[in-house]
């Protein structure tokens, strides 16, 4: 399993989706366990729930909200970004 692209998936599923975004809001874990399927692993969840929280960086997510109903090209930028970082990616 390419665990890049699960998290990648994850992210661009819940960030894209406003109903996704409420429901990550009340119940981060829960929310992920039903983009990813319930036997995913718990560091899995947890990486994926790190990279949504670090792609909403400080617009929090009434921010992904307003860039899933107008299109997600910065969300999906920060997510990518926050993702790399998780893997170790350092900024040039």
């Amino acid at each position: 399993m390419d665990i890049k692209a699960e998290i990648e998936k994850a992210v661009a599923k819940i960030t894209g989706d406003n109903k996704k975004v409420e429901a990550f809001k009340k119940d981060p874990a829960g929310t992920v366990k039903s983009v990813l399927g319930s036997g995913a692993a718990k560091d899995l969840i947890d990486k994926v729930i790190a990279a949504i929280k670090a792609a909403l960086g400080s617009g929090g997510i009434g921010e992904v909200a307003k860039k899933a109903a107008g299109g997600v090209g910065d969300v999906a930028k920060k997510a990518g970004d926050a993702i790399g970082g998780l893997f170790g990616k350092k900024d040039d």
